[in-house]
């Protein structure tokens, strides 16, 4: 927590099936606006992160995340 003030999560990591990556993202942003928005009436952000310089995961698979994350915003 910072301050009390704000909660601050750098990053998640969730590996859904291949097949399903854009509906388990609906999926979680539901849960967030749910516990954040409805639940405690706070606003909050959220950002895009794209692939970092030095990253595990095959290339390709980096692009399909991506360009699923980037048709959620």
């Amino acid at each position: 927590m910072l301050r009390v003030r704000g909660l601050s999560m750098d990053d998640a990591h969730h590996l859904p099936a291949r097949g399903s990556v854009e509906e388990e993202i609906f999926n979680l942003l539901d849960i967030v606006e749910l516990v954040m928005g409805k639940t405690f009436g706070l606003q909050y952000r959220l950002d895009l992160a794209t692939r970092p310089d030095k990253s595990w995961a095959p290339t390709a698979m980096w692009e399909i995340a991506e360009k699923a994350l980037e048709g959620a915003f």
